[in-house]
C-alpha cells in the first residue's frame, strides 16, 4: 500500500552519502527489501482472515475458528509501519528533492487511485446487486453525491460519510501520511541530527495531543517507527540511535494505542531488518497485497454472508471460510493483473531527477 530530491541546501540532503552509493553491492542492497514484500502479504492476509472470521457476527460462534482471526486487524498497523519505512526508503534511493513534490504526488495518485476507484465501483455494483438476491434482508444502498465524491480525496471519514468499502479508512490515513512525508522528507533524511530530531519531536507531540482516528496524527508513532528504521537502514543513524528512537516511539504508541499495537509496531521494525527468505507463494502474496486489501470485503465478505444462511457446523463453517479465502485471493490476483499492474507500470514511468553529491 508503497517511491521520493534533495533541497538546494546541500546540508539538508536527501541523497545517500557518497560512501553509501559508492559500491555496486550497496546500490544493489536497495533494489528490494524482501522482508517488506513478505510482510505486506502477511499483513493483508491477516486483515482478510479477521474480516472473514469476525466480520459477520451471525456466522461464527465463539470458538477456535473465530479466535484464530480475532487479532488480524493488527495487519493494518503493520501496513503503517511498512509505509513509514518504504516510502522514505524509495525517495532516498531516487534522489528526491522538495521541488519534485508534485511529481511524487502524481506517482502516488497514478499508482494507487485507479485500483482504489475500481474497487469502489466494485463495492457499489455488488451492493446494488445484493439487494436483488433472494432472501436479502436489508435495503438497497442509500447514497448521496457528497458521499460518493468524497472518495476522490479520501475525505469520507473527515466529512462523516460512510465509505463504500469500510477497509478504505486506512487508505485515507496513508494518503495523509504520503502528503506530509513528501514535504518533510528532506529534513527527516538530513545528515544533521538536530534537524531530524526537531521534526520528529514535533511529530511526536502531535501524536500525543491530537487524538482523532480520522487523522494521521493518531498513528504517527507507527509511521515514525518505520521512519527511524529507514534512517538506520540507509546509514543516516547508527544502531544505538535507532534502538533509542525505536524504543521511544514504541513507548509513545503504547501510550496512545495500547500494548498490542505498540508490540506489533516494534516487531514489524525488527522483521524489516531481518533477512527473510522469499518463497513463490509469499512473493505472489506480496505482489497482490494491495489488490487483496481493496477487494476482499466485497468478495470474501459476500461469500461469508451467503454461507451464514446455511445450517452451521464446524465442517460447514470451515468450508465456507476456505471458500471465502480462496475466492478473495483468486479475485485479487485477477484484479492485480487487470487493474493494479497497469497502474504500477504507469507510475514507474514517472521518474525523479537523480541528484548526486560529490
Amino acid at each position: 500500500m508503497t517511491e521520493i530530491s534533495p533541497l538546494v541546501n546541500p546540508e539538508v540532503s536527501a541523497a545517500p552519502p557518497a560512501d553509501f552509493r559508492g559500491t555496486a553491492s550497496s546500490v544493489a542492497s536497495l533494489a528490494r527489501i524482501d522482508s517488506v514484500h513478505t510482510l505486506r502479504g502477511i499483513a493483508a492476509l491477516s486483515v482478510v482472515w479477521f474480516h472473514l472470521t469476525n466480520g459477520n457476527a451471525a456466522f461464527l460462534q465463539n470458538g477456535g475458528l473465530k479466535a484464530s482471526g480475532s487479532q488480524g486487524w493488527l495487519g493494518v498497523e503493520v501496513f503503517f509501519v511498512l509505509s513509514g519505512f518504504i516510502i522514505p526508503f524509495a525517495l532516498y534511493r531516487s534522489g528526491y528533492a522538495l521541488d519534485e513534490f508534485p511529481r511524487f504526488a502524481a506517482k502516488r495518485i497514478v499508482r494507487l487511485d485507479p485500483p482504489y476507484f475500481a474497487a469502489a465501483l466494485l463495492a457499489l455494483a455488488l451492493g446494488f446487486a445484493s439487494s436483488f438476491m433472494p432472501g436479502f434482508g436489508g435495503e438497497p444502498p442509500k447514497l448521496s453525491w457528497v458521499q460518493l465524491f468524497a472518495h476522490i480525496g479520501y475525505l469520507n471519514s473527515l466529512l462523516g460519510r460512510p465509505w463504500l468499502n469500510p477497509a478504505f479508512w486506512s487508505l485515507a490515513i496513508e494518503f495523509q501520511y504520503y502528503l506530509s512525508l513528501g514535504l518533510l522528507f528532506p529534513v527527516l533524511s538530513s545528515s544533521k541530527r538536530y534537524v531530524r530530531l526537531s521534526v520528529m519531536i514535533l511529530l511526536s507531540l502531535t501524536a500525543l495531543l491530537v487524538r482523532s482516528p480520522n487523522l494521521v496524527f493518531s498513528y504517527e508513532f507507527l509511521f515514525l517507527i518505520g521512519i527511524v528504521t529507514f534512517q538506520y537502514k540507509c546509514r543516516i543513524i547508527g544502531i544505538r540511535e535507532w534502538t533509542s528512537l525505536a524504543l521511544l516511539c514504541t513507548v509513545g504508541e503504547w501510550t496512545v494505542g495500547g500494548g498490542a499495537i505498540a508490540l506489533i509496531g516494534a516487531v514489524t521494525a525488527l522483521l524489516i531488518l531481518t533477512p527473510i527468505r522469499v518463497f513463490p507463494a509469499t512473493a505472489l502474496l506480496g505482489d497482490i497485497s494491495y489488490s487483496l486489501y481493496l477487494t476482499h470485503t466485497p468478495i470474501g465478505g459476500r461469500i461469508i454472508n451467503l454461507g451464514a444462511r446455511l445450517p452451521q457446523s464446524t465442517i460447514v463453517s470451515t468450508f465456507i471460510l476456505m471458500l471465502g479465502l480462496i475466492g478473495s485471493l483468486s479475485f485479487a490476483y485477477l484484479f492485480f493483473r487487470l487493474v493494479e499492474e497497469p497502474s504500477r507500470r504507469l507510475a514507474s514511468s514517472i521518474q525523479y531527477r537523480y541528484v548526486g553529491r560529490s
